[in-house]
């Protein structure tokens, strides 16, 4: 005899309508979920519902790989994104010591040609009052 209790498991293979129309469906191979002591023990169903679990847990397996990949990308990238700025502030240090150096230079350069100025500008003084010192000692002498 047949526990009838256990139809909702049943209708993991029949619908219940159909259960309850065609009783003798369930000596069917294919839908062996009600055992004889009438438990509902799983035979086939169980299977199908282990089957769903592993592939349950195999696309869970995948998505985490997916996550873990995508995260060590996303990971990676900002590495080299951080790389990439700290090049680029590496340069612009560079470039700012160049400017510098060169802004030193020019300053030198100008400074050495204020003093050939001074320096030419005191020889024509001097040599101009040279040459007035020595017209005036001829005017007197």
């Amino acid at each position: 005899m047949i526990d009838w209790t256990t139809a909702a498991d049943l209708d993991k293979c029949y619908p219940i309508s159909q259960i309850t129309k065609d009783k003798w469906a369930l000596s069917f191979p294919s839908c062996n979920i009600v055992s004889r002591n009438g438990r509902g023990e799983e035979g086939k169903g169980g299977e199908k519902e282990k089957e769903k679990a592993r592939k349950e847990k195999k696309k869970k397996k995948r998505d985490e790989e997916k996550k873990r990949r995508e995260e060590k990308r996303r990971e990676e990238e900002r590495r080299e994104e951080e790389k990439r700025r700290e090049e680029k502030r590496r340069e612009e240090r560079r470039e700012e010591k160049r400017r510098e150096e060169k802004r030193r230079e020019e300053k030198r350069r100008e400074e050495k040609r204020e003093k050939r100025r001074k320096k030419k500008k005191k020889e024509r003084k001097e040599t101009l009052n040279t040459i007035l010192n020595q017209k005036g000692q001829a005017a007197f002498s």
